[in-house]
């Protein structure tokens, strides 16, 4: 409803909408104009008969609540080429335990196992326009000297 409403408003920025979206919401109209985010086959479903629809890739590297899994990641891409009317633009995961200096190797565990996904998805012929992984806490453990 707030992506439809911002582009009334004639909003020229690109809205990536972040949050899960009901299916129904998707026969509004087969042409979307907002990406979505895309982190199993019940949410890849209601996309497959748009047009164009702009989707990010959403990967699981240790929350354990949504996202592709590693041992997923290559049935996916196969699934998902299946559907060239989609757009992947990118491909991005959020850190788990990130604010706990302790957990140091299994923060670096997350960003190997999201390095991995991405060799898989560039083996299937997919490349992403953005790469993104991190939180705020993670970001600075991952890049503190």
């Amino acid at each position: 409803y707030e992506a439809y409403q911002l582009e009334k408003a004639s909003l020229k920025t690109p809205i990536l909408i972040i949050r899960y979206t009901l299916p129904k919401n998707f026969q509004v109209s087969k042409r979307l104009n907002f990406s979505f985010p895309v982190y199993d086959q019940n949410t890849l479903a209601p996309l497959i008969n748009t047009v164009h629809a702009k989707i990010h890739l959403k990967i699981d590297t240790g929350i354990n609540r949504l996202g592709i899994l590693l041992r997923q990641a290559r049935n996916f891409a196969q699934l998902l080429k299946k559907y060239r009317c989609l757009k992947v633009e990118s491909i991005y995961a959020h850190l788990a335990k990130t604010s706990q200096p302790q957990e140091k190797k299994f923060l670096q565990k997350q960003i190997k196992t999201f390095q991995k996904v991405i060799s898989i998805f560039k083996e299937e012929g997919f490349h992403f326009h953005w790469k993104h992984c991190a939180t705020t806490a993670g970001a600075m453990q991952v890049f503190d000297p």
